[in-house]
């Protein structure tokens, strides 16, 4: 449970600069990367409806417009390069808002249902995961440790990461209070009847968040400090697998 029921109705600020973000990354990279000759599957893990009610466009219709560029530029490449989507709520939206699109496929499901078909792509593909959750339960780290070690002839990955999500989670369950209003995060996810500390640590990669917390907790640091620590904390554990 969480504030995601409304999250298509209308395009906020924070999602188009995510989304900027995402397009930009993209042009130079795809550029690049089709040069090796070699295959290139995007995936985006968490597709959601591809386009929202107010008709602006999501990180899938992005994808699928970078692909269609691609294609029209070289059609040699029409084997070589393909959008994958993941989504299991907005699955028939999502089909709707991609159709007409070529070189897509759509799979039903969550991200974690789904690591496998990540996993059986060919190893001397090039492969890009946009990961953009709707909270932090599908994030742990153990997901991208497979498949870091399959080792495909490249991998890169853009993570949106939702870091006062995470510790407001954290502060509910070591019974710490969270001293922000809701409305402070622009979209998180609860999950009481899944989540625990453990799965917790599995997500950061370690215990250090309940160090963070406790002194946020105690007043020692600002919820921004605590989070610019978390952030440090994490990116460096994302660096011990991706070197």
């Amino acid at each position: 449970m969480g504030q995601t029921k409304d999250f298509f109705k209308e395009k906020k600020d924070w999602s188009r600069f995510k989304d900027k973000i995402l397009d930009y990354y993209l042009r130079p990279y795809s550029a690049k990367i089709v040069r090796t000759g070699k295959p290139l599957v995007i995936f985006d893990c968490f597709a959601g409806k591809g386009r929202f009610d107010n008709g602006e466009n999501g990180s899938p219709l992005i994808i699928a417009e970078h692909i269609k560029s691609i294609l029209q530029k070289d059609t040699s490449l029409s084997n070589k390069v393909k959008g994958v989507f993941i989504e299991k709520k907005y699955y028939n939206d999502l089909k709707s808002s991609l159709a007409g699109y070529s070189n897509t496929e759509i799979l039903k499901g969550t991200f974690e249902k789904n690591l496998r078909n990540i996993l059986s792509v060919a190893p001397h593909s090039n492969v890009f995961l946009y990961v953009d959750p709707y909270g932090i339960k599908s994030l742990s780290l153990d997901n991208f440790k497979q498949i870091k070690a399959k080792k495909f002839s490249s991998l890169e990955m853009l993570m949106n990461f939702n870091t006062a999500g995470f510790l407001r989670e954290g502060c509910r369950l070591l019974n710490l209070e969270w001293r922000l209003k809701d409305d402070d995060l622009v979209d998180y996810e609860i999950d009481d009847d899944i989540n625990n500390i453990a799965r917790m640590d599995a997500i950061a990669g370690g215990t250090y968040w309940k160090d963070i917390l406790n002194e946020y907790y105690n007043g020692t640091m600002k919820i921004h400090q605590a989070e610019d620590k978390f952030i440090s904390e994490y990116s460096r554990k994302l660096k011990d697998i991706y070197k």
